[in-house]
């Protein structure tokens, strides 16, 4: 994984979330805020989860005209598919440097899963919680399967860590 990928990703990315994100009444109310704390991890036998602030502490050098915002980096020691943690429509299906991306609405938020293979979905698909998207069978160097993913709030970059369950501390790299 390159480590600008995601500083290309937030431009990307913000080049059309800015256009397109509905205002704030909606009227199907703000039940994503109560999962705060309680999504499901979007894959299993996670082995390493890395946080942004890990990766900006020893990257910082390279961003030079943006600071990437926050993320999270969950690896794995075998294939994965990759679930929904939250139910919601698929917004946006998107390619960066070989590998797949998916934007998922959900209310006022989107949820990004990146580094996918391959994506069985389509934009526009009503999803469930749990439901697979996608898969990620190229690992890494260490062996390692990676997922990257990101939270948006209409524009604004929030830290995804905080609106998963809790995590043993053994798995997390801080």
């Amino acid at each position: 994984m390159k480590p600008y990928f995601f500083s290309f990703l937030v431009c990307y990315m913000y080049s059309f979330t800015n256009a397109q994100v509905p205002s704030s009444n909606n009227s199907v109310g703000n039940e994503f805020e109560k999962l705060k704390g309680k999504l499901e991890w979007p894959v299993g036998n996670i082995k390493e989860i890395i946080t942004y602030q890990q990766v900006l502490e020893n990257t910082r050098k390279s961003y030079t005209s943006c600071t990437p915002p926050p993320y999270l980096i969950i690896k794995s020691d075998s294939s994965i598919i990759v679930k929904a943690s939250a139910g919601g429509q698929v917004s946006r299906i998107f390619e960066i440097e070989g590998t797949w991306s998916v934007m998922i609405k959900c209310e006022n938020y989107f949820l990004v899963y990146s580094n996918l293979n391959t994506v069985i979905l389509k934009r526009g698909d009503t999803i469930q919680s749990n439901q697979p998207i996608g898969q990620i069978n190229t690992p890494d160097d260490k062996n390692l399967f990676t997922l990257e993913l990101m939270l948006l709030k209409a524009t604004k970059y929030i830290d995804p860590y905080k609106w998963f369950k809790p995590m043993e501390k053994t798995k997390l790299i801080l």
